[in-house]
């Protein structure tokens, strides 16, 4: 079976098929950390996969650099990570040169001659020297380290101007707090001024109250007042008119009386008195 197997030369074709594997996966490498590295330049623009999902984590607070180096880790092309292609080069280049090496050392103990011996030896080179060439030229260090670094300047950026938005928004928040304390502040003086001429006006419509009540009261004092005088004048007058009367009806009894007296004296008297009270009364 062995002897088959070298005789059929299936150990060249399968270095041959792992020699291309090797390259390609180093290739294919190269170029997805190119196209990353490039929609990562574009920052908050790019579209790929990798940075969606960047920007999706960005808002949890983590470190920056921890966030990028996890991202790259976790992602994935193919269902395999840069890791895993990456590897994939160093490994296809190992088992070429063990697949030739094995060729090299059973052809020998299969006694298959020299000619054989060297050319799994060349072959083994070729394939070897070829697929060391395509993982060196491929530079995935250097290309993962440019796409880290890009990323995470676009990450820090994005972290800083969320910083400074939360700042803005807060020192918003506390500036909006303070206006509108100043405006319930502005609205309460308002009400209390309000208030005040509201009580005012009460207090003026009370005064008015009270000096339109005042001034019927002082009128009907003044009014019951002059009531009292006129009855006291009445009355002063009604006495007067019945002093009068007494006087009138003395006067007029002591005029019969002395009229009387004036009868029963006679006519000599009579002059004498008469001379009497004319000489009195005109002195």
């Amino acid at each position: 079976m062995l002897r088959f197997v070298l005789e059929q030369n299936i150990l060249f074709y399968a270095m041959t098929v792992v020699c291309i594997l090797g390259v390609l996966s180093q290739i294919f490498l190269g170029r997805a950390y190119g196209k990353l590295t490039k929609d990562a330049s574009r920052g908050g623009q790019a579209q790929g996969k990798l940075m969606k999902q960047i920007r999706q984590r960005l808002g949890s607070g983590q470190n920056p650099a921890l966030l990028v180096e996890s991202s790259l880790t976790e992602y994935r092309i193919w269902g395999q990570s840069f890791h895993s292609w990456q590897r994939m080069g160093f490994l296809s280049w190992v088992l070429v040169l063990a697949i030739g090496g094995f060729g090299w050392y059973f052809s020998g103990a299969q006694r298959m001659g020299t000619q054989m011996q060297q050319r799994y030896l060349w072959y083994m080179a070729a394939a070897g020297v070829l697929t060391a060439l395509a993982y060196l030229l491929a530079d995935t260090g250097y290309r993962r380290k440019r796409l880290a670094t890009g990323i995470l300047d676009y990450a820090e950026s994005m972290a800083a101007a969320d910083q400074v938005w939360k700042r803005e928004t807060k020192t918003g928040m506390t500036a909006a707090a303070v206006e509108t304390a100043a405006g319930e502040e502005e609205e309460l003086g308002r009400a209390c001024g309000a208030m005040t001429r509201a009580e005012s006006a009460v207090q003026a419509e009370s005064a008015r109250g009270s000096v339109v009540q005042a001034v019927p009261r002082e009128r009907r004092l003044k009014l019951k007042e002059s009531r009292a005088q006129r009855e006291k004048r009445e009355l002063k007058e009604n006495m007067s008119r019945i002093k009068e009367g007494l006087s009138e009806s003395a006067a007029s009894q002591e005029k019969e009386r002395n009229a009387e007296i004036l009868k029963q004296m006679d006519p000599k008297e009579q002059e004498r008195v008469i001379r009497e009270v004319l000489k009195e009364f005109l002195s």
